[in-house]
């Protein structure tokens, strides 16, 4: 499958879940065993169980979009929140002190030291897209 395809499906099941998630495709050098649909087959992280049917029922409008763009059924595999910090927590490094707010990424009060300079409360308009 292109990647063009690909990227495109991750972007209609992130718009329609809200970012909820962070999701991506399996990737075969963290998600051991071969199984057929492998490579059909979205990780969606740090999704509670209670969750699951929920995540399925707001993509249902899209579903048959994703089966043409595939050309077969997608495969979701989910992990848990305490699953994906375990087995997946090199996925998504932690940084302390920023803030994603209104659009806007908050950088912590910093100063500087040492040499060093550092941004003190500053606040920057930054297009991002969330990754796993």
């Amino acid at each position: 499958m292109r990647h063009e395809i690909k990227k495109e499906i991750i972007n209609l099941i992130e718009q329609q879940t809200g970012f909820k998630y962070p999701i991506r495709w399996v990737d075969e050098k963290t998600t051991r065993g071969d199984f057929d649909g492998r490579e059909s087959s979205i990780d969606v992280f740090y999704i509670p169980f209670s969750e699951e049917d929920e995540f399925l029922t707001l993509i249902e409008p899209i579903r048959n979009r994703i089966r043409e763009l595939i050309g077969n059924r997608g495969l979701f595999i989910f992990h848990s929140p305490e699953a994906t910090d375990k087995y997946y927590s090199h996925l998504f490094p932690i940084t302390k002190g920023i803030i994603v707010e209104n659009g806007f990424i908050k950088f912590p009060e910093i100063s500087e030291t040492e040499g060093s300079t550092e941004i003190i409360g500053a606040r920057i308009n930054i297009k991002y897209w969330k990754a796993a």
